[in-house]
Parts: structure tokens; sequence; C-alpha cells
């Protein structure tokens, strides 16, 4: 259930925010996408990398704590489905570096992103 920690919640989330989390999601799995991709292919280096999948890791967290309030049960489903596939982006983004050496693999992490951000676009609507 994605409640509030200690602090008060704040708003009620509502399918606007939700859609716009959704959104979020899928536009930083292509970005994560386009990352992976330039490093396999060559055109961006180490510490580009670096710096870029750290930023785009606080994105991440920043999303799933804006879906932290209150979140009617209407939308609880969705909500934790748009969580997940963050949590899941966020995840891939991490084995981005550490995959320098093994193209194949920053490949297989452009699918993975792909997948994620068609995930995080069909959350963007109810079902």
């Amino acid at each position: 259930m994605l409640v509030g920690g200690c602090n008060a919640p704040r708003a009620e989330l509502d399918p606007a925010d939700l859609r716009q989390a959704a959104r979020a999601v899928s536009s930083l799995a292509a970005e994560s996408a386009l990352m992976a991709k330039s490093f396999a292919d060559g055109h961006v280096n180490e510490n580009f990398v670096w710096t870029h999948q750290r930023a785009l890791q606080e994105h991440a967290l920043q999303i799933r704590r804006d879906l932290h309030r209150h979140v009617p049960p209407a939308l609880q489903a969705r909500a934790e489905q748009v969580a997940a596939v963050d949590e899941h982006v966020e995840s891939a983004l991490a084995r981005i570096g550490p995959s320098r050496d093994d193209p194949a693999q920053l490949i297989a992490l452009v699918s993975t992103f792909g997948e994620l951000g068609r995930r995080a676009q069909s959350l963007e609507e109810p079902q």
C-alpha cells in the first residue's frame, strides 16, 4: 500500500497525478534507453554515464516519493503498478555502468527500458 511515512500526507493522489507519474516513468525509461544505447555505441564516456545515471535514479526516486500520499482505493492498484515499473527502471539504470565492457548487455538493457516504457505508457489511462 502506498501511503505517506511519518510526515503528514500531501493532498490525495488524483487520476491526473497518476497519469503524470506514468508519463514521467515512460520518459525516464526512454532517456535511460538512449543513454544505454549511446554508451554501447561509444558515443558517451563513462563519466557522462556515471553522472547521468545517478541523476536519472534520483528522478525515479522522486517519482515514487510523489506517489506516496493518500491513494484512493480506486487508484491503489494502478499507483502500485506505476511505482513498481519505476522501481524496475531505477534497478536497470544501476546496471548500465557495470555493463560498460559488455555491449550485448547494454543493448539488452535498451530492450528492457523499451519494455518498461511501454508498461508505463499502458498505465497512463485506467484499464
